[in-house]
């Protein structure tokens, strides 16, 4: 009696031949499917395609990121320079622009320290606004893509703002679909399952960048579950997720290693300077000879001396993005601004106008009318807790206050103009933002004292989207009101806000600073207000002149104070 092969169909104590057949040909199908895919993956040239085409998109310094004021904009490879990574607890890492890191953190690593190990990491890596969180992910794909070697080799790189939507639509969206979504074109020949191959593999690294520019809370939270999930799903692979601290204290990734961003070193302000005048001279001339090496040293050294000479503006240079702007200033006006706000004032001129009147180009609208105008949009974004608005709502808000100051220039020119300066730039069809979150707060700032809407801030002090509008703000104007509403709120995030006034030296009351400092020498305190004294550094008992930039650092000497 022949032998019944097993795929056979069993019916009824029976057997089914032609049943059989039938579901012979369909699994033969989907067989001859499986290993066809999996041979396609193989043999694809997909991959090469995909790190070409990362490197290509990346190759340049961010635009969005670094807000570059001159007629070229230099490679990544040219000037980038390796930020430090320290662990650090997320309570303890500070949200000031120009935070030093505290001298008792001595460790330093670098991003590398942590991918392609044995263990794969889920890496936080938090710092303060233009501390180089986005420009390191950037280097990091390009590097995976010039030299894929190791464990993991595939950069998937994601700005999670874009995604905000369909996340929060849809929770069971997967990071392949994401992924796919970013390359437009390139994503409709990607060979079925080739990202999803390589995620359940183990190959990949996955760069999530800018979990607090989710602006609002509760979709911040919703991101933040999603990337657990997807830490979860994809367990083998890398994750790197960046935020400021207050973004991410809200929002924690499950089971993420903390690091902060250590700020610049005395080292690496001279080295990103250096780089930076180099790489520019090498375009302006179009040579690569020692005169060319010669002028850059100069210009450099020229930079680095006025720094020296100028201790408020030389604070400005542990921040990447900051002292990018400087550099940027210095070339283009051979001169140098005095002070953080001075120099966020002095780049909107140069993008809004003066570049066009130094090549003699006609100007339909000053400078100074076009900040203006900017001011009120930055203002209604900050309002909305958006950092992208469409065309049509940009029109429509527009629309009535470009009637004000001019009668014969369009929205569409108008856009077309800020667009052409990259102060506003349209990031994608049809959607505009500020070229860096900085400005957005920077111009609503602005709008917020020229309006004497002092008082949206000081009911914001709980809410750390309001953060660096309000320290701003508060740099030019009366910070009494919004300290006296961070003394009555008595929470850790407005206190600090309220020290951070104090600390930058504008106007505030004697009694209101009085009051501060019976917050730091109080001894009826929680956990984390001894915290908050402890990296407060605080003007000694006998100078009543000063602000919080003396020489004594107060510690109650308790675990939580260590």
């Amino acid at each position: 009696m022949a032998t019944i092969p097993l795929w056979l169909t069993l019916t009824g104590g029976g057997v089914s031949l032609a049943g059989g057949t039938i579901l012979w040909k369909r699994w033969r199908a989907e067989i001859v499917d499986i290993i066809d895919r999996a041979v396609h993956r193989k043999v694809t040239r997909f991959g090469r395609q995909y790190r070409e085409y990362m490197l290509g998109s990346l190759r340049r310094i961010d635009v969005k990121g670094l807000a570059t004021i001159g007629f070229y904009t230099p490679e990544l490879d040219e000037v980038f320079v390796d930020v430090s990574l320290a662990y650090r607890a997320p309570h303890q890492i500070p949200e000031g622009v120009l935070t030093q890191t505290p001298a008792e953190v001595t460790d330093r690593h670098s991003l590398n320290d942590f991918l392609d190990n044995e263990d794969p990491a889920v890496l936080a890596v938090v710092g303060v606004p233009g501390s180089g969180k986005t420009t390191l992910l950037r280097h990091t794909a390009r590097a995976l893509c010039r030299h894929p070697r190791g464990r993991r080799t595939v950069p998937l790189l994601l700005y999670l703002r874009d995604h905000v939507t369909k996340i929060v639509a849809n929770p069971q969206v997967t990071l392949p679909m994401l992924v796919v979504d970013t390359l437009g074109r390139m994503g409709t020949t990607e060979p079925p399952g080739w990202f999803e191959q390589h995620l359940r593999a183990g190959h990949a690294v996955v760069l999530l960048d800018g979990l607090d520019e989710v602006a609002k809370k509760e979709d911040r939270a919703k991101v933040a579950a999603w990337v657990t999930d997807q830490t979860r799903q994809y367990p083998r692979n890398d994750f790197v997720i960046t935020s400021r601290p207050q973004g991410y204290r809200d929002a924690p990734i499950d089971g993420a290693t903390v690091v902060q961003v250590r700020s610049f070193t005395g080292e690496q302000v001279t080295r990103l300077v250096h780089g930076w005048y180099l790489a520019i001279e090498r375009h302006a001339t179009n040579e690569a000879g020692p005169d060319v090496h010669l002028r850059a040293n100069e210009a450099a050294d020229d930079l680095l001396k006025r720094l020296d000479t100028n201790p408020a503006l030389h604070d400005l240079t542990v921040n990447p993005l900051l002292l990018t702007m400087i550099a940027n200033v210095h070339r283009f006006r051979g001169a140098l601004p005095g002070s953080r706000t001075d120099l966020y004032a002095e780049i909107c001129q140069v993008m809004l106008s003066r570049r066009q009147e130094a090549k003699n180009l006609p100007i339909e609208l000053s400078g100074d009318k076009k900040e203006a105008l900017l001011r009120r949009l930055a203002f209604v974004m900050m309002q909305k807790q958006v950092r992208d608005v469409a065309r049509t709502d940009l029109i429509t808000e527009l629309k009535p206050l470009l009637r004000r100051v001019s009668t014969q220039l369009t929205e569409e020119r108008f856009l077309a103009d800020v667009s052409s300066n990259g102060l506003l730039i349209e990031r994608e069809s049809g959607w505009y933002s500020f070229a860096h979150l900085t400005f957005q707060e920077y111009l609503a700032a602005g709008y917020v004292r020229v309006n004497g809407l002092v008082q949206v801030l000081a009911d914001a002090v709980d809410d750390p989207w309001w953060l660096e509008t309000t320290l701003l703000c508060a740099a030019r104007a009366d910070g009494d009101l919004i300290v006296k509403a961070c003394l009555d709120s008595g929470s850790v995030p407005a206190l600090s806000l309220a020290f951070g006034i104090a600390e930058q030296g504008g106007e505030l009351a004697p009694e209101l600073r009085a009051q501060l400092d019976d917050v730091l020498t109080s001894t009826d305190m929680t956990p984390e207000r001894r915290r908050l004294r402890n990296g407060v550094p605080v003007r000694p008992a006998s100078d009543r002149r000063g602000g919080w930039l003396g020489l004594v650092w107060i510690g109650c000497g308790c675990s939580g104070c260590r």
